[in-house]
């Protein structure tokens, strides 16, 4: 009886367990990480996506979220890699990804622009002034962007995939996605309701592709490109010197506000035609366990036939 409590008919913990491994490794390192970072006063003073402070706290979000990926795989006894972090060529998918991420927040950037809610002006900050802000935004956004990537779409997704089955899935980890983001400045309903749209659209983008790496270029792309190029807030966080200076003449719903596009009505529109292009459109060959729980599911029987890869890339 407690071996069928604590194991799968495929022999190994089964996928509930191992989302508690999970999460019990990620607050074992990143509560003293985090308590290092105050300690040492590396707390951020504004919320703002040039703040220094930012990237401590990103780092350590990540060392926690990778801890915890190797302390999953371990527990079901597959490889690091096949967490999402495999398949082929990364490098190519990460930079396919980066450009979607950084087209699609320019379209939200650039719609309430065109119909006159919302103007850019190029900006006169010098150059070392803008280089420093490039870098310390990328410090600050990189390593939280890929550490929510790893925890959502790569060892939880791919275990609530094994356990149960797409649908809730996806469903499940894009509702955390949202209200993982409640207590930023400025956070309302709409924003929810967007970021959780998200939270689908990168999902589809790792269930389809096999892999994280189009999902983390997208994702890191998507709020680098908003806050250093087009000067606008980033989920609440107020915007450091950029490329482009960016003012709203409306009241938010068109240009997100003072939480950023993601708030915007705009980016809702996109959002939804990005998942449905996500779901429609053919694509190459998968990585060999992201799609598929890691090497099979808890029930096979009960879960329905496993996808096969699709033709080669």
């Amino acid at each position: 009886m407690l071996r069928a409590l604590l194991v799968s008919s495929d022999g190994r913990l089964r996928s509930g367990w191992a989302i508690c491994v999970f999460a019990i490794t990620a607050l074992a390192v990143g509560g003293p990480l985090v308590l290092l970072i105050q300690l040492a006063g590396f707390v951020p003073e504004r919320w703002a996506v040039d703040e220094p402070r930012f990237g401590a706290q990103s780092g350590a979000f990540l060392l926690a979220v990778l801890a915890a990926t190797a302390a999953g795989c371990l527990a079901v006894r597959q490889p690091f890699v096949s967490a999402g972090l495999g398949g082929p060529r990364p490098l190519k998918r990460l930079l396919a990804g980066a450009g979607i991420g950084a087209g699609l927040v320019g379209l939200a950037s650039a719609v309430p622009a065109l119909v006159g809610r919302g103007e850019f002006e190029l900006s006169v900050a010098p150059p070392p002034v803008l280089l420093k802000s490039a870098l310390s935004q990328l410090a600050a956004l990189g390593p939280s962007s890929i550490a929510e990537e790893i925890a959502l779409r790569g060892f939880v997704l791919q275990q609530l995939v094994r356990g149960t089955n797409r649908p809730i899935a996806v469903g499940a980890t894009s509702a955390l996605f949202g209200l993982g983001h409640l207590d930023n400045p400025s956070a309302g309903w709409l924003a929810l309701a967007n970021i959780t749209l998200v939270g689908v659209w990168l999902a589809a983008l790792t269930l389809r592709s096999g892999s994280l790496w189009l999902a983390i270029g997208a994702h890191a792309s998507w709020n680098w490109f908003e806050g250093f190029v087009f000067g606008q807030p980033v989920s609440g966080l107020a915007p450091g010197p950029s490329l482009f200076l960016h003012r709203a003449l409306d009241d938010g719903a068109w240009t997100g506000g003072s939480f950023g596009p993601e708030a915007g009505g705009p980016a809702c529109a996109l959002l939804l035609a990005a998942i449905a292009l996500s779901l429609v459109l053919p694509w190459p060959r998968r990585g060999p366990d992201a799609a598929r729980g890691g090497g099979g599911r808890e029930d096979p029987g009960e879960a329905g036939p496993q996808e096969q890869p699709r033709g080669g890339e």
